[in-house]
């Protein structure tokens, strides 16, 4: 894993030093992110990146944030990627009253970078007000295009709205890898265990953006052991409805005690819409179809 530094703007810490630094929020790591920071690492030196530990509009609006990437998976990601080391600074009300020199005084030069590389849409200080061209005045920049799919910009914000309405297909094409979450296993009522297709009810391990209602192929993975699995996201209608959607995995062929335990469950593909069924009986004949379609995906 990358080394992390989670700081505050008004905190005064070492970094290391000659670090090329890649700047942006990174909800996501898709496939935009990633040719940045493939960029920085191809000029041979240690690359950091520097981001946020939340998303300023929604602070700012004073709304809940919904991610596509919790701060711990942007690490996994970086890492994998090459990244050395992962600064998360800690955005607060100083952080959002910052203006564009005091950020580059009170956050970039405590850093102190040989090569900074952005976004061309990267915004920086109090209502954005820096650019990368101001950037440009104070170090070296390099400056990545944004980059397009059929037309359209790749974006965090157009990758959730994706998830958001099911298609997990297209986000994981844009993100360039499946769309995950990670949560704790928590007891539910037991009901697929009746019908002999026993589910761990997640319980998220943060705000991520929920995938639309439905039935998906999807891979969970226990420790570092990957699993063929199918995950409904739903009030569960044919049993006792809920008031808000729950996620539930059920391990292909498997029965096995995950009660506190932590998961990822990584989307492939929607297979279906909820419906409501006349018996637990019936439920379970489509349980079996699902399990036949989702095989079609889960490849691996």
């Amino acid at each position: 894993m990358s080394k992390v530094i989670m700081f505050k703007s008004s905190d005064n810490i070492s970094f290391p030093s000659d670090l090329v630094l890649c700047l942006g929020y990174f909800d996501g790591v898709h496939k935009g992110h990633k040719a940045l920071i493939e960029a920085a690492l191809a000029t041979g030196k240690d690359v950091a990146v520097l981001t946020l530990d939340r998303s300023p509009r929604p602070f700012l609006e004073k709304r809940k944030e919904y991610y596509l990437t919790s701060t711990a998976d942007k690490d996994e990601y970086f890492s994998a990627l090459g990244v050395k080391y992962l600064f998360v600074l800690e955005f607060n009300e100083e952080t959002s009253l910052l203006s564009k020199d005091q950020f580059i005084h009170n956050v970039l030069d405590k850093i102190n970078p040989s090569h900074i590389f952005v976004g061309e849409d990267y915004h920086f200080g109090f209502h954005g007000m820096g650019d990368p061209a101001y950037l440009s005045l104070f170090y070296k920049v390099s400056v990545i295009p944004l980059l397009s799919e059929e037309g359209e910009k790749i974006s965090s914000h157009h990758i959730s709205l994706l998830i958001g309405s099911g298609d997990v297909d297209k986000a994981n094409l844009l993100l360039s890898h499946p769309y995950r979450v990670y949560g704790l296993v928590v007891y539910g009522l037991g009901n697929g265990k009746s019908i002999d297709k026993p589910t761990a009810n997640l319980s998220l391990e943060g705000d991520y953006v929920m995938p639309s209602e439905g039935v998906y192929a999807t891979y969970t993975y226990i420790g570092k052991k990957k699993y063929k699995s199918l995950t409904c996201i739903s009030t569960h209608p044919t049993i006792s409805e809920l008031e808000k959607p729950i996620i539930e995995t059920y391990i292909l062929g498997a029965d096995l005690d995950l009660y506190g335990k932590y998961i990822y469950v990584e989307f492939i593909h929607r297979i279906r819409d909820i419906f409501t069924y006349t018996d637990m009986e019936e439920l379970k004949a489509q349980i079996e179809r699902d399990e036949i379609e989702a095989k079609l995906y889960l490849t691996d």
